[in-house]
């Protein structure tokens, strides 16, 4: 059945060059456009296709769609089988694990065929009748893009609020829902980033978004008339407002933020009229996180250790001097959260890079009981308890195993199971492998590298391999379950993933060493784990597909300038590959909060260096890859013009005969679809064509 899978396949990719022939590559006209910074020459010969009103625009993207079209023809079949794979994992229907919240459990259901969740609730009571609260596929009925951002039950809970978008383009619109009479009232307040209930009983808290995607506004809503009142808003454009509820569920904390520093107020929303307290002056290159509890502040605080350690103070002095430093950070072993109890302080911290729980008296701040995974795992509190209760839970999550929820003992350390997400049909962890490897960079630094592959993989021999990547804001991807890799592995690839620097993988210093004026350490790391895996004996370059989005495809961008030769294929999504123009452009959304990772590209020096390696810009003449680029047309993040642009560039300085593929899609932001269905598709012709690729 194999040789016959293979077979077909190898008589598709000798007829697919035909197919694609009949259609000439498609390359915009040039229109050169020349700017001068600090006496540099820039010339964008395709900055034209950032006017969506161009006429010319509208010609080019159709062209790209029949180019695009033409050339996964040959995998569209195998698409289709895939999809029906990632269908056939998915049970009939799914629950998600009830959440426990003043007198009823909370939870979502969806069936196999249904594009989106519908959310419902039960009293806690065994003989609790079951209460629709939100149906989200009715609310996409009709709609050509629909995406649910937040649904909170007011206190009462007898009203629902929630907002939506509509578009693709993260404008959400808020809503409220009354649960006693069904009813839904659109408040036509827009912008809506997040939401806290007060608990006065008439009144609300969110924070809105600009016209530059800043959260720049915190409102006090009256719920009877929804008229609102300013009560926080940001002038300088490099911070964010960030709002949430404390432990102490009287209290909510709001934080301005950069990408380096922060300060926070916290208010009582039985009076939320009083307004916010200030916790703590802003201090260049310092971040705190606080939560309210028993009158006392905690905060999660890079002050003393870069890795952060857990402060407390008063509530009523808490200026960064009378903060006492109450469990001390470990530098290379980053604290990830903390969760607070009456008597207990828990928290989740990385030590040589993986995840563990530990537990501490707040009493004698000694530690009483700890959980360490037995493999590398993604580790979260998920919730779910009072104050006064001796347990939590915690998510435990791996690369062979879905999600479960175990209830942990605070006192004893005893864990009980609470809810396990379904593993897919037919599916058998020990089927698989996952190991880890520390891959030497240039400079010697050691790259953490995890490789998933099939436990009855014949590793003497090289097989096809995809590598995927990241390395950027010291965000880390914790190891997941991804139902939808199994069929790849079990198609006889090996899938890896590189923890380069620029991610947090690591604590503070792996962050820094991969940003600003060290950046290039993110690309010659990957290379590096490219080269180790080829090298090694895993994979040849000629079976190498890397894959890499939205700043991850920034990384696609400048190994693929790099390294042209030392992979098949490259996967860049949404990729931010226009680094110098749109960083010149703080007119742009986000741009100006960029600086702080990227660099001001006004300042001489940050200039240079980012102009070294902006994947747009140094684009030059070689035998390239096959690429295929991902775009949104309502992308706010990264703009489609920037793959756009990039695709015309590479076809321009290709000297060999693979294919440049844009893809645009039409009704989608930087997160893709809300529809599940619809993702799974995309999913499915993007692995079909890598197939497809690899067996040629």
């Amino acid at each position: 059945m194999k040789n016959r899978y293979i077979l077909i396949l190898w008589i598709i990719s000798l007829w697919a060059p035909i197919l694609t022939a009949k259609l000439p590559i498609p390359l915009a006209p040039s229109r050169p456009d020349t700017t001068f910074v600090h006496d540099v020459r820039l010339i964008d010969q395709w900055s034209w296709l950032s006017n969506r009103e161009d006429p010319a625009l509208g010609r080019v993207l159709k062209s790209e769609s029949r180019y695009t079209k033409a050339a996964l023809k040959p995998s569209r079949s195998l698409s289709k089988k895939l999809f029906k794979e990632f269908l056939s994992r998915i049970p009939q229907l799914e629950e998600s694990a009830p959440y426990p919240y003043e007198g009823y459990y909370y939870f979502s259901r969806q069936n196999k065929k249904q594009a989106y969740p519908s959310h419902w609730r039960r009293a806690f009571e065994s003989s609790g009748k079951e209460e629709l609260l939100l149906d989200e596929n009715a609310l996409a009925k009709g709609k050509e893009f629909f995406a649910l951002g937040f649904s909170q039950i007011s206190p009462d809970g007898k009203t629902l609020a929630y907002s939506a978008d509509f578009s693709g383009n993260e404008r959400y619109e808020l809503f409220f829902k009354d649960l006693q009479n069904g009813k839904t009232k659109a408040t036509d307040l827009q912008d809506i980033s997040e939401f806290v209930w007060c608990r006065d009983g008439s009144h609300a808290l969110i924070t809105l978004v600009n016209e530059r995607w800043q959260t720049d506004l915190c409102q006090l809503l009256d719920l009877g008339t929804f008229s609102t009142q300013t009560l926080m808003q940001l002038d300088d454009a490099q911070f964010d407002l960030s709002l949430y509820e404390c432990r102490d569920k009287n209290y909510v904390v709001l934080l301005s933020e950069s990408k380096n520093t922060n300060q926070g107020w916290h208010l009582d929303t039985r009076s939320p009229g009083s307004g916010f307290c200030l916790i703590a002056p802003a201090r260049t290159g310092v971040t705190y996180y606080p939560d309210i509890l028993a009158g006392q502040l905690y905060l999660q605080t890079d002050l003393w250790c870069p890795d952060g350690s857990i402060a407390e103070c008063s509530l009523t002095e808490s200026s960064m001097e009378s903060w006492t430093e109450l469990i001390p950070g470990v530098q290379g072993s980053p604290l990830s959260s903390f969760w607070l109890q009456d008597d207990y302080l828990a928290l989740i911290r990385r030590e040589e890079g993986s995840k563990l729980l530990r537990v501490y008296s707040l009493d004698t701040v000694q530690e009483i009981s700890s959980f360490i995974p037995e493999q590398a795992s993604d580790l979260s509190f998920w919730g779910g308890t009072r104050v006064d209760q001796s347990y939590l839970y915690y998510a435990l999550e791996n690369y062979l195993h879905p999600a479960q929820i175990f209830r942990f003992d605070i006192v004893t350390g005893a864990q009980t199971l609470y809810y396990a997400y379904p593993v897919p049909k037919g599916y058998k962890s020990e089927d698989y492998s996952c190991t880890g490897a520390n891959v030497p960079a240039q400079d010697g630094s050691l790259i953490p590298l995890i490789i998933i592959h099939r436990s009855d993989l014949d590793l003497s021999s090289p097989h096809p391999l995809w590598l995927e990547g990241y390395g950027a804001y010291g965000d880390i991807e914790d190891p997941f379950f991804w139902a939808n890799r199994v069929s790849l592995l079990d198609r006889g690839l090996i899938y890896a993933i590189a923890g380069i620097r620029g991610g947090g993988e690591l604590g503070r210093s792996w962050y820094e060493d991969g940003k600003l004026q060290n950046k290039m350490n993110s690309f010659t790391d990957f290379i590096a784990c490219l080269t180790y895996l080829q090298q090694q004996g895993f994979t040849t370059a000629a079976q190498t597909v890397i894959e890499g989005g939205s700043a991850g495809g920034l990384l696609m961008g400048a190994v693929t300038n790099l390294a042209p030769q030392a992979m098949r294929m490259v996967i860049a999504n949404v990729p931010f590959v226009d680094l110098i123009n749109t960083m010149l452009d703080d007119s742009l959304p986000l741009t100006t909060q960029e600086y702080l990772e990227w660099g001001d590209p006004h300042a001489p020096a940050a200039f240079d260096h980012m102009l070294s390696y902006s994947p747009y810009e140094n684009v030059s003449p070689a035998v390239l890859p096959e690429m295929l680029i991902s775009s949104g047309w309502q992308d706010t993040r990264v703009s489609y013009w920037e793959g756009l642009k990039w695709a015309q560039k590479l076809r321009q300085n290709n000297l060999g005969s693979s294919r440049v593929l844009y893809r645009l899609y039409e009704n989608e932001g930087h997160t893709g679809s809300g529809d599940r269905r619809q993702n799974l598709k995309s999913t499915a012709e993007t692995m079909a064509y890598v197939l497809y690729i690899l067996s040629r």
